[in-house]
């Protein structure tokens, strides 16, 4: 909330600073009334600490398994190297496993790639 009074007051020429006694404002950090929505919020939300929760826990092993890094970087590397990969083995699969990605996205890759002209339809 911004006094408006006060501002008008303190860039008034020759105004004596009337800020000084206007009430403290709320800070803008504050959560705001309704929850937000969108990817944002749902980054924010997985980076907050978990609750804990009355349900069973999980076994010792769970627990020290690594954290996943989150989804796969599923960008296409450069069209040369896909190519390249593509001509050596003549499979999604293979293709997906050289770059490390799901077969779903090679094959998308791949369909990409013959649609521009660059790879010749495997039919």
């Amino acid at each position: 909330m911004i006094d408006l009074a006060g501002l008008v007051a303190a860039l008034a020429p020759g105004s004596a600073p009337a800020l000084a006694a206007a009430p403290a404002a709320p800070a803008i950090a504050d959560a705001p009334a309704t929850p937000a929505r969108g990817r944002r919020a749902r980054k924010a939300a997985a980076e907050a600490p978990k609750k804990s929760t009355r349900g069973r826990r999980r076994g010792a092993a769970a627990d020290e398994a690594p954290a996943k890094a989150g989804r796969a970087y599923r960008r296409m590397p450069a069209q040369d190297e896909v190519v390249a990969a593509w001509n050596e083995t003549r499979s999604a699969t293979q293709v997906a496993n050289h770059f490390g990605v799901p077969r779903h996205t090679a094959t998308g890759w791949l369909r990409r790639l013959r649609q521009m002209g660059v790879i010749e339809s495997s039919s």
